[in-house]
């Protein structure tokens, strides 16, 4: 391959080449849809709904900011994901192997907090649930690969579409759906059938023969073989992706996590907050998803990033304005929290694109799994720094500060793209498929 000619470089230099086998494309991406929905429905109740359940319960603020420690799970993977995917296969398969068996234990994890108090037991409802996103989190090794290896270059958008609007799904079955179902029955029928979900939802993977690779390296030149963290931070590719990947999307993550807060010390309360969630916000994050998807092969990953930052920026604008006014109303409410979790959903897709055309070969679940925990700490680790400045200077400060991070970071990610094209590696792709395939062929 000559590097003059990568549009969207891949985690290895080894030519690739198409196998044979393949479902059609819905059936494949019907089966990533199912293994998305099986983490995101659960997760959506633990953080949208449990926070409420419990503060209704009498559990300390203390108890609920401990859920957010379930996290930790997601970003500790990249550990010891290249160990996972080094060892031998099982008898369902590579991927279905450790994709099927994870999901029972997590439906296990949710049978046995069935029996607890979520008060009385916090503390082993909080193991249990710490249980279960560990073994999501290692399921979701598999997964992230096997989505990589079973779609084509051109089709990865619409992976990370459906991995995209899985939270969605999720915040709205599991925060929505599951929080009136706990109303009339209660913490232990809710958690039961959320762990019948989960079992339902390992039935596709665990029925369909493990589909094999679309792409397969066909030798890798001594020395490219990536075995763990330091050998993908080592990779050039990946060094020159990774900042334009988290430069223009780190702050802007960081004002989606202080516009709830924003809109409570505005005036309004949970239940408009929720409905404006429930019937506005995230059906325009699930739609936005699939319209980036749509977006990203018409006009190209550079002009999506451009997008984002830009309305990025005029979210943070009006976030700052309705701050300085002191109050907002349903509908200022509504269009801003849409225009937020279309921008996320869609900020998602871009990103998890790049990160899968990057980690297509052998090692794929290594590459996402890395690259994936990559890309969302910066916006958890500053959490707290970008929280406390905001108690300190007020809301409209804070999305000023924001706001002008966020310009530095759009310009260093177009400079060390254009950086990137003179020294042959071009990271972000033009429009049109025949851009998407050109770092492949």
């Amino acid at each position: 391959m000559h590097r003059s000619s990568v549009s969207a470089p891949d985690l290895h230099d080894a030519p690739v080449q198409a196998l044979g086998g393949q479902p059609r494309l819905i059936a494949r991406l019907a089966l990533i849809g199912s293994l998305y929905l099986a983490q995101a429905i659960p997760m959506g109740f633990v953080f949208g709904a449990m926070p409420v359940v419990l503060r209704q319960q009498g559990a300390s603020l203390r108890q609920i900011g401990l859920l957010f420690l379930l996290h930790l799970p997601w970003v500790l993977k990249l550990f010891y994901a290249a160990r996972l995917e080094s060892l031998r296969p099982g008898p369902l398969g590579r991927r279905k192997s450790w994709i099927a068996p994870m999901q029972w234990l997590a439906a296990l994890a949710l049978a046995c907090a069935a029996r607890l108090d979520p008060v009385a037991g916090f503390a082993g409802i909080f193991l249990l649930l710490l249980a279960y996103n560990l073994a999501m989190a290692t399921g979701d090794i598999a997964v992230d690969g096997y989505a990589t290896d079973i779609l084509k270059p051109e089709e990865l958008r619409w992976g990370a579409a459906l991995q995209a609007s899985g939270r969605f799904v999720g915040m709205m079955l599991g925060g929505g759906l599951l929080l009136t179902l706990y109303v009339r029955l209660g913490w232990g029928p809710v958690c039961a059938l959320l762990a019948v979900v989960t079992l339902a939802l390992s039935l596709p993977v665990l029925l369909t023969p493990e589909i094999p690779p679309v792409c397969a390296a066909q030798e890798r030149p001594q020395g490219e073989d990536v075995c763990g963290l330091a050998d993908v931070l080592r990779l050039p590719k990946v060094r020159w992706a990774m900042p334009v990947l988290i430069l223009p999307t780190a702050f802007l993550f960081s004002g989606f996590q202080m516009r709830l807060p924003l809109m409570s010390d505005l005036g309004l309360g949970s239940a408009v907050m929720g409905g404006v969630l429930m019937q506005w916000a995230y059906p325009a994050g699930l739609c936005c998803t699939f319209a980036a998807g749509w977006f990203l092969r018409r006009c190209g990953s550079l002009v999506l990033m451009r997008v984002l930052c830009a309305v990025g920026l005029v979210l943070t604008a009006a976030s700052a304005w309705l701050a300085l006014g002191g109050r907002a109303s349903p509908v200022q409410a509504a269009w801003l929290l849409a225009c937020d979790n279309a921008l996320l959903g869609a900020a998602n897709v871009w990103g998890y694109t790049l990160i899968m055309r990057l980690c297509q070969g052998g090692r794929s679940g290594t590459g996402v799994a890395i690259l994936g925990s990559l890309f969302i700490l910066p916006p958890i680790v500053l959490g707290p720094f970008v929280g406390g400045l905001g108690d300190r200077v007020g809301f409209a400060a804070l999305y000023g500060v924001l706001g002008l991070f966020m310009v530095v970071g759009w310009r260093l990610a177009e400079a060390l793209h254009a950086a990137a094209r003179r020294k042959g590696l071009a990271l972000l792709s033009g429009p049109g498929p025949a851009q998407e395939r050109a770092g492949h062929s």
